[in-house]
Formats: structure tokens, C-alpha cells, sequence
């Protein structure tokens, strides 16, 4: 579980950085979604 939350953390911090640096952000947001929902991970 702590492994699996360490991964998810870094690849949201990963995914953050480069949605800030590039102008498709709505395109990462639903990425987001969508693998959060894949690990049944709730993201506010």
C-alpha cells in the first residue's frame, strides 16, 4: 500500500510538471482520471 501510494504520488508530481509546462493540460487531467480510477485512488 505505502509503495503503491510513493509511485502514485510521484508519477501525479511527474505528470504536474509537465502539464504546467505544456498547454494540453485538460488532456493530463482526464490521464489523471483515469489512472486514478484504474487504482481505485479518489483524488480530490
Amino acid at each position: 500500500m505505502d509503495l503503491q501510494q510513493t509511485f502514485f504520488f510521484f508519477f501525479f508530481v511527474c505528470v504536474l510538471v509537465v502539464a504546467s509546462t505544456c498547454q494540453n493540460f485538460l488532456i493530463f487531467h482526464s490521464l489523471i482520471e483515469n489512472f486514478a480510477f484504474f487504482f481505485n485512488i479518489h483524488v480530490c
